[in-house]
């Protein structure tokens, strides 16, 4: 972190000039350099079998394998990461990382170009400069992914929107990037309200704002007739609009399947004179619930209902709820930072006094996001944000340019997150959160003192140091810039490296890598049909579909988002036309940044992995009755295969 963040220097090494000359003419090359290389030297270490499993799987089952199955509201996105993943046409998961170091990349470089059409002074870079480390720290899936590529099409509309105005292929091409977002993900459907608001925004400056409108729906239209052109030859039309017909019309369900699991097996263990949930092991839970079936059909009376986290109204209702919250939760540090910046404003303060209470300020926010267990740091960036447009609404004197500035972009980092469980936490992941926080910080910087009255003055340049210095030390923390998704959280200790093909280049601590290989290394040495071979991998590990070639015999390869009924119903279907060869199961939890290690103490904490227990115990029970041998196992996991295609030699 540190070596990155003086790259400036070393440049400036070997110039002639001032440090402020060099810097000045050379912002963009310092930006980019830096950008570029530390986004690179993050993409070594750590391994992650879920959530960027997911995104590598998707992609990759879209162009290979699954195509017809392979439908969601994610299609778009998964088929341009799938072109890339073809170029070498062979898994990696290093390339799928090179793949999001562009991407991560162009979205700094296109945000920048935005930023820099209003905000040009050198104290503006230095803003956005100290900005990037955050947002590469947080951005940590190192995957091409539906939060950060969606975004990144929405801000190059923008880009060209506001560097050509009244230019019709730029408001065409602007359009057009924009409408293709709800290609790469669903959920950014409300941005086709995003022209009406610029048509109200400029119809006074505008003087043809009806042709602009126009226009921009123009490339709307364009980018819908490319999107339908790319289902179709991937024969996904019917899926993909069955799909989305189907998931819009799903209603809400509100009881919880995790709890009732849990209280079933508090109960069964209680009866074992036991009530730590975290002893349990699926095979516990499997005869539990085996010998409560009343017949083949598999009737459970322990499950009377299940949770779907992932259902469209519930999904909205989960964004307008945290909204709401976010906006209840600043109110306090409003008041908290409108009264420091009195006090610092005040006649009576001197510089000691201006310091120390500036110190005290970035000391607490510090605080607040790194040991207050309540708040977590995306949470509290979204809440410095919204502190910060308030800010900003206070003052009078914004040119208009610079309100359509701030209110596009504010839309388009509501439209980033609709359609997540995290919430908030996507402006960070997604890049949202960089234009967002950078842009009225350097508003303020620029009207810096603002009078309430003859009493009240208010300068809001200490409010940017605040933020900003809240920031670099939060860059500055071992915690984040040494964090990893589901892996030591001390990258220092990652330093071994896996032999699997698939895996070339990518670091670990040697217990993950041990039981990874040697899983494998099996399926390496098995005949089968790469990409043309049925199977199920169960128990949070998406990532072995890419790794092992095998086609998943569902349309979402990570079931254990899925609801039972959905994941029953699919797998019923399709394994009655094909059976799985393989099926696989995973005796530890991966969300645990710990595994194969011990996880009876984050199980208690993390209790998601309830609902995959029950998709083990119906599939352990469905191969009951079938020709399936136990062909592999190792402390994490185990490979089930279907008898007629065991090879004989």
């Amino acid at each position: 972190m540190y070596i990155f963040g003086s790259i400036p220097f070393f440049l400036f090494a070997f110039s002639k000039v001032t440090p402020k000359e060099f810097i000045d003419k050379n912002r963009k090359i310092i930006l980019y350099v830096t950008t570029i290389v530390y986004t690179f030297q993050r993409i070594f270490k750590t391994f992650d079998v879920t959530d960027t499993g997911f995104h590598l799987s998707k992609a990759w089952g879209l162009l290979t394998n699954t195509t017809y199955e392979n439908s969601d509201f994610l299609i778009g996105t998964s088929f341009i990461y799938g072109l890339w993943l073809k170029i070498i046409n062979t898994p990696s998961v290093l390339w799928g990382r090179v793949g999001y170091v562009i991407v991560v990349s162009m979205i700094i470089m296109f945000s920048y170009k935005i930023y820099e059409i209003y905000f040009k002074k050198l104290t503006h870079f230095f803003i956005f400069y100290f900005m990037i480390f955050f947002f590469i720290q947080y951005n940590y899936y190192l995957s091409v992914n539906y939060d950060n590529l969606p975004y990144l099409f929405s801000i190059i509309g923008f880009y060209f929107f506001l560097k050509y105005p009244s230019k019709i292929k730029a408001e065409i091409v602007a359009g057009f990037f924009w409408g293709f977002c709800i290609f790469l993900k669903f959920n950014y459907i409300p941005i086709l309200i995003l022209p009406l608001v610029i048509f109200a925004l400029d119809s006074k400056n505008n003087k043809k704002p009806v042709k602009t409108l126009g226009n921009i729906y123009l490339g709307y239209l364009l980018s819908f007739g490319l999107a339908f052109l790319i289902m179709f030859q991937l024969n996904s039309i019917n899926p993909y609009f069955t799909y989305v017909k189907e998931n819009l019309s799903k209603p809400e369900i509100k009881s919880d399947e995790y709890h009732k699991v849990y209280d079933q097996i508090i109960n069964f263990k209680k009866d074992k004179e036991s009530s730590s949930v975290g002893n349990i092991s699926s095979d516990s839970f499997f005869y539990l619930t085996d010998s409560l079936k009343q017949d083949s059909l598999r009737c459970d009376p322990i499950y009377k209902s299940e949770n779907d986290n992932y259902v469209v109204s519930k999904l909205f209702k989960i964004y307008f709820t945290n909204l709401w919250k976010l906006i209840h939760r600043s109110i306090p540090y409003i008041f908290f930072f409108t009264v420091i910046l009195w006090i610092i404003t005040s006649k009576i303060s001197g510089i000691v006094t201006r310091s120390v209470f500036s110190f005290i300020s970035t000391f607490f926010i510090y605080f607040l996001s790194h040991y207050n267990l309540e708040i977590n740091l995306e949470f509290l960036v979204s809440i410095l944000i919204l502190v910060s447009l308030f800010y900003v609404l206070i003052l009078h004197s914004i040119k208009d340019g610079v309100k359509k500035l701030i209110i596009v972009t504010t839309m388009l980092a509501l439209f980033s997150f609709p359609g997540s469980l995290l919430s908030f936490n996507i402006i960070c992941r997604a890049g949202s959160a960089l234009l967002l926080l950078s842009i009225p910080l350097a508003i303020l910087v620029d009207e810096r003192k603002y009078t309430v009255n003859k009493n009240i003055t208010l300068n809001f340049s200490y409010f940017t140091i605040i933020v900003v210095s809240f920031i670099v030390f939060s860059s500055l923390n071992p915690k984040n810039y040494n964090n990893s998704h589901r892996d030591l959280s001390d990258r220092s200790l990652l330093i071994n490296m896996f032999s699997a093909k698939g895996l070339y280049g990518i670091h670990t601590f040697p217990q993950r890598v041990e039981v990874v290989d040697d899983f494998l290394r099996f399926f390496e040495k098995e005949n089968y049909e790469r990409n043309n071979t049925p199977g199920v991998f169960i128990g949070w590990i998406p990532m072995f579909y890419y790794l092992t070639e095998i086609n998943c015999i569902t349309n979402n390869p990570w079931h254990d988002c899925l609801t039972f009924t959905s994941f029953r119903k699919e797998f019923d279907k399709n394994s009655q036309k094909k059976k799985p060869v393989y099926i696989v199961f995973s005796s530890k939890f991966t969300r645990n940044p710990n595994w194969p290690l011990a996880d009876e103490s984050y199980k208690k904490k993390d209790k998601v992995w309830l609902g995959y227990l029950r998709k083990e115990d119906y599939l352990r029970f469905w191969m009951k009755d079938k020709s399936y041998n136990l062909v592999f196992e190792n402390s994490m996991f185990q490979v089930f295969k279907l008898e007629k295609v065991i090879d004989n030699g």
